[in-house]
């Protein structure tokens, strides 16, 4: 079966009559052929495997990121993004009043404080959620 006869091949434009040629990328990952074997015990796999789900990479990332002497980087919980959120809002609610005092020489002080303490609070929230659960 050629490669113009599966139903899902991509079109390519011609150029003066015939297809583009694929540039040639000379990246890392064209020359990684080498490989190695680890032998682990059940409990080193699996402690290995928990880390690697953490962030979300495969095995060979993980090892990868590690031999380039960079800590891998967990996925951020569900909650992080909605929390990000708020304290966007939080901080935008922030600027109108501080923009609101500085255009009329008026300041709204409890309100600023309230929304001061929301940031506080959310900031909290954020780390709480954030920090490395138990190894």
């Amino acid at each position: 079966m050629s490669y113009q006869a599966l139903p899902f091949a991509i079109k390519r434009r011609l150029v003066r009559g015939k297809s583009p040629k694929t540039p040639v990328r000379k990246d890392e990952f064209m020359y990684r052929n080498k490989s190695f074997i680890v032998r682990m015990t059940s409990d080193e796999l699996a402690n290995l495997d928990n880390k690697i789900k953490r962030t979300g990479m495969s095995r060979e990332q993980y090892i990868r990121t590690l031999c380039k002497n960079k800590i891998p980087v967990e996925i951020p919980p569900a909650d992080y993004h909605a929390l990000i959120r708020e304290v966007r809002a939080v901080g935008n609610n922030m600027h109108q009043i501080a923009y609101k005092a500085q255009s009329m020489g008026l300041l709204d002080v409890p309100m600023y404080k309230r929304n001061a303490e929301l940031v506080t609070a959310l900031a909290d929230k954020l780390t709480a959620v954030c920090l490395p659960r138990g190894s």
